[in-house]
């Protein structure tokens, strides 16, 4: 398993005992772990999301775009609560 892996089941369990995991966001960001994964990528650099965010191909681009919403949602919602 790597570190990212590591780090995201933290983040899951934290959230979890918050009450606060959408099971669809969870499944996206274990994709994502994987897509990161794979690549042997150090770093999650702008152009890994993208290139992450638009598969399938043939996917409509709503579909790209519920990708980086709803991966990205929860940390924009967590930064503007604890701001507000």
């Amino acid at each position: 398993m790597s570190d990212l892996s590591d780090a995201l089941m933290q983040y899951l369990a934290i959230r979890r005992t918050r009450g606060r995991v959408d099971r669809h966001v969870s499944r996206l960001l274990h994709h994502f772990v994987a897509f990161v994964d794979d690549a042997s990528s150090p770093f999650i650099t702008t152009d890994l999301v993208r290139r992450w965010a638009v598969q399938p191909a043939d996917a409509h681009p709503s579909t790209w775009a519920e990708r980086i919403t709803r991966c990205g949602g929860d940390r924009r919602r967590d930064r503007a609560a604890q701001n507000g």
